[in-house]
């Protein structure tokens, strides 16, 4: 290819502005990388320097160790005529072509192979491959002549010569190459002799050596047999013992250790050779550095005492000086102790005292030795300060005898006496008061014990402390129960204390007196529970044992059945008592009668209810007197006459009963005002007959209260409902279990036909609580068809009247 020419004069312009030599370039190299045909370039060796990136459809490199040359890339095709092309241009120079057949892709392809030159470089030549087309063999006949085939095996036979002589040309340059490497291989042969003399020369220098090196190395087996068995030795001595050692060089360098301090110091064998301080141990010791320096100087032996945090352990390190065979300092050892066991002995130790001088100091206890061979006794300060004796004054057995307050020395000499007896268990415990000189005596108690030596009682060591203010306390609570006793007897409450372990109870007397049991009786919660009634036994029981589990007031109400057979109503009030584990343990409390307030309660909503049964009834009585009253009223002035007059009459009846609260009534009395608002005895309505019998408060209100229940019924419902009818209201004395009482016979006449009621109404229970409840009385009700006949039977006074 013709090189390309670039005239540096300056271009002609057409309009546009000159363009620089670097867009040229980029134009020049844009052609080549896209236009181009595929070419490559080889050196004077036969070897590609340089190839194309178009090239790859040509190359296909030879099996084997990877090569440049170009017998080992190009197509078989291609080789044999490139090779011969390179050679003729080298010879002949200027560019040579020729045509070459190749098979790519199983399809035939005709190339143009150029080779030429590179002027600017000795013995390198260019090749570029062009692809061409073949001129069909079905061209038109008016084309084609008859001395085509003749001129086309002419062609083919030109190449064919052509390709021969570069083969030839091919041949002789291998034969050329293949005599100077004959001649070299023979050169080589020469030298291998030469070498080969020199090697049989050497050795029989070598296996003379060899002889002297095997002596050597008997001497050196022997030698490491013995070193074997003194390490085997050095091995066996480390690995046997249980302190761990740790053996340095100089330099802070790991040389070697024990089995024991692997655990100990987080090493193992790799750390061998390794800087010490470059180890991350489990134990406290930033002070190795500087030890083993100080060993290293002074060649003396350092002592410290250092902790693992990790595991809260004590080990003494010693740390020596290392000595080889010739006496030279060659590193250190050190040994580590472990003490842990001696140091929190003395740790313990050391908090046992301060623990012992806190509880004497807390409890402000005296400590004293008695010596009784001697007579020797041993007081500390607050053994002086309880006996105010001074510091400088000696301490035997008769000053502390004398001290004793006379009716305590022979008690506190008896406990000596017991505490030193061979047979006793040389116990020492006494309470006695300690004369002062400028005071009151002083209670102590002393605690004690008496140490033996061989057997024999050696001393007595115990300890004092100040009780005065717990015997002054005690006398105050003596006091203090004693009064809470009188209270309990003067109010009627019962206290006690349950411990719920084996279920043991402590009664005061009034607890005995409100059961009515025995007072020798052992008290207990089942005890206490047999005189529960039936009904509330499992209930207070529940309440009893939730109290127990919350921590909450037990408080409760429930009867009992006294030991005389009363039943009482009674309270009981308490609280349980706890261990520091959680643990209840007893329960503290008190019972007290509420009968009476109980009653006075029932008697308070009875009252309640009849009031309001009272006020409505009231309301239709007055409507059916009114009812009544306008239907026999010729006109308004006799109503309303007739109308005030019963209304006042039951206005009378509520006073009667108000009165009867603190005065006497008689039977005729109480009948007249509770039948008279309804029907006047002119009327004819009413026939009343009976004796004069006189009624306590209680049961005159109660009676009443019946009376008008039947009177009210009887307006609204029965005989003085209607014209015809009347009632008759008979009474006689009578005895009710050994007791005065009164039956009254009510008896309904000509009213409307009787139905027995479907459901009991509070009329009728009023009449049945009012008398039973009250004052014990009865009331029968017979619900005859042609009139209702009630007949009431109480006694005449209540209990407490």
């Amino acid at each position: 290819m013709p090189q390309r020419h670039i005239d540096t004069t300056e271009p002609m312009s057409f309009g546009h502005p000159p363009k620089s030599l670097d867009y040229e370039s980029r134009i020049d190299q844009m052609f080549l990388e896209r236009h181009a045909p595929p070419f490559f370039v080889v050196n004077a060796s036969d070897e590609v320097s340089y190839l194309s990136g178009t090239l790859g459809p040509y190359v296909r490199p030879a099996k084997g160790a990877l090569s440049a040359r170009v017998e080992d890339l190009l197509l078989p095709e291609l080789r044999s005529v490139v090779r011969p092309l390179v050679a003729q241009v080298r010879d002949e120079g200027g560019p040579k072509t020729e045509i070459a057949v190749i098979t790519v892709d199983e399809r035939s392809q005709w190339l143009r192979v150029t080779v030429d030159r590179l002027p600017f470089s000795d013995g390198d030549a260019m090749i570029v491959l062009q692809q061409v087309e073949r001129v069909s063999e079905a061209q038109p006949a008016q084309t084609q002549s008859r001395t085509d085939p003749m001129r086309a095996a002419e062609e083919e036979l030109s190449s064919l010569r052509r390709r021969l002589h570069s083969a030839e040309a091919g041949h002789a340059a291998s034969e050329q190459e293949l005599r100077s490497a004959n001649e070299e291989l023979l050169s080589m042969n020469e030298e291998l002799q030469s070498s080969n003399e020199e090697l049989e020369t050497s050795r029989e220098e070598l296996q003379s050596i060899n002889e002297e090196l095997e002596t050597i190395n008997a001497e050196l087996s022997e030698n490491n047999a013995q070193l074997n068995e003194a390490n085997s030795d050095l091995k066996n001595v480390l690995d046997s013992t249980d302190i761990p050692k740790l053996i340095l060089a100089q330099g802070l360098i790991v040389r070697r250790f024990t089995r024991s301090a692997r655990d100990l110091l987080h090493i193992d064998d790799r750390d061998v050779g390794r800087k010490v301080t470059d180890l991350k141990w489990r134990i406290d010791y930033p002070e190795l550095a500087d030890d083993v320096r100080q060993v290293e100087e002074t060649l003396q032996v350092v002592d410290r005492e250092i902790t693992n945090s990790a595991t809260d352990e004590y080990y003494q390190v010693r740390v020596r000086p290392y000595r080889s065979i010739d006496d030279r300092l060659d590193g250190c050892i050190i040994t580590f102790f472990d003490v842990t066991r001696r140091k929190r002995a003395e740790l313990e130790l050391r908090e046992s005292r301060e623990r012992l001088a806190a509880a004497l100091e807390a409890g402000e206890l005296g400590v004293h030795v008695y010596y009784p061979e001697t007579g020797t006794l041993i007081w500390d300060d607050r053994m002086r300060e309880i006996w105010n004796v001074a510091e400088d004054r000696e301490i035997d057995y008769d000053l502390f005898v004398d001290r004793i307050h006379p009716e305590d020395r022979g008690t506190t000499q008896k406990a000596v006496d017991a505490a030193f007896d061979p047979d006793g268990d040389g116990k020492y415990v006494a309470e006695y008061r300690v004369l002062q000189p400028d005071g009151p005596p002083k209670w102590v108690r002393a605690d004690g014990s008496v140490r033996r030596q061989e057997g024999a009682p050696d001393r007595l060591v115990g300890t004092v402390r100040d009780v005065t203010e717990r015997h002054e306390a005690e006398q105050r609570m003596q006091e203090y129960a004693a009064r809470l006793e009188l209270t309990y007897e003067v109010t009627g409450i019962g206290a006690w204390e349950w411990h719920m372990e084996g279920d043991v109870s402590e009664w005061t007397p009034n607890m005995f007196d409100i059961l009515g049991a025995q007072r020798d009786a052992k008290p207990s919660l089942a005890m206490f529970s047999e005189f529960i009634l039936d009904d509330d036994r499992d209930r207070v029981m529940g309440e009893l044992e939730a109290a127990v589990e919350s921590g909450e007031l037990f408080d409760t109400q429930f009867q009992i059945r006294r030991g005389d057979g009363e039943e009482r109503v009674l309270m009981a009030k308490g609280r349980a008592i706890y261990d520091r584990s959680g643990k209840p343990v007893s329960m503290v409390g008190i019972n007290y009668d509420v009968t009476e307030d109980v009653e006075k309660e029932a008697r308070r909503d009875l009252l309640t209810n009849e009031l309001n049964h009272r006020v409505k009834n009231s309301l239709a009585t007055i409507q059916s007197i009114a009812s009544q009253t306008i239907r026999h009223a010729p006109d308004m002035a006799t109503f309303k006459k007739s109308f005030l007059g019963r209304v006042r009459a039951i206005s009378r009846a509520h006073d009667l009963l108000i009165n009867g609260e603190t005065t006497e009534v008689t039977v005729a009395d109480m009948v007249a005002t509770q039948v008279e608002p309804y029907a006047s005895r002119a009327d004819d309505k009413v026939e009343t007959r009976g004796p004069r019998i006189l009624l306590g408060p209680s049961v005159a209100h109660a009676l009443g209260l019946v009376l008008h229940e039947l009177a009210t019924n009887a307006s609204k419902y029965g005989a003085l409902s209607s014209d015809a009818g009347r009632v008759e209201i008979k009474w006689e004395a009578m005895t009710r279990e050994n007791t005065p009482a009164v039956r009254i016979v009510w008896r309904e006449i000509g009213g409307p036909p009787v139905h027995p009621p479907e459901t009991t109404g509070f009329g009728s229970v009023l009449m049945e609580e009012t008398l039973s409840h009250s004052i014990g009385g009865h009331t029968e009700i017979d619900y005859n068809p042609d009139g209702i006949v009630a007949i009431i039977e109480c006694v005449l006074r209540a209990g407490e009247e």
